[in-house]
């Protein structure tokens, strides 16, 4: 599975700080998201940016080898998934995963949906009203923010589908 079975944001925030122990570096820094979404920031190597990626959940259930970074930059990216591999083993985590019977976080799968931070004026300046949003979804919570959207935080608002609909409503 992609996601190893949509793990806990708590399960993946200890798995990120591992990552950054063992992986981090003045180039190379992960963020603790929500879930299985985390981001993975590189200083210095724009190269990057121009790797062939593919996203994980394009190939479910089939071998990676053929999927792997391809083009510039792509050997940093694959070396640190390669690692990766190594950190998540046996983390206490991983441990209890499959104690569980829960599939573990087995690799980091980077830089599918790469870019640069854009500059973008602020949705008051656009459009001349004030403007809020309510997501468990980190990605839109962060578009809200760079543009100065309110982003409430409601109890029950998840990006799964144990979402509390009700919550969101005024």
């Amino acid at each position: 599975s992609y996601s190893c079975g949509h793990i806990s944001t708590g399960e993946g925030r200890a798995l990120i700080s591992s990552l950054n122990e063992k992986l981090g570096s003045d180039e190379v820094h992960f963020y603790p998201g929500v879930g299985y979404r985390h981001i993975c920031k590189i200083k210095g190597r724009e190269e990057t940016l121009l790797s062939n990626c593919t996203p994980p959940h394009d190939i479910p259930d089939k071998a990676i080898d053929e999927f792997l970074p391809k083009g510039p930059g792509s050997d940093l990216l694959g070396e640190l998934m390669t690692r990766s591999e190594l950190v998540l083993r046996d983390h206490p985590v991983n441990v209890e995963r499959r104690a569980r019977g829960d599939i573990p976080a087995s690799m980091v799968w980077l830089f599918w949906g790469s870019g640069k931070i854009p500059d973008m004026p602020a949705f008051k300046e656009v459009y001349g009203i004030d403007a809020a949003v309510t997501s468990g979804v980190d990605i839109l919570r962060g578009l809200a923010r760079m543009i100065g959207i309110q982003v409430l935080d409601i109890p029950g608002v998840t990006a799964g589908p144990d979402n509390d609909y009700a919550a969101q409503t005024i």
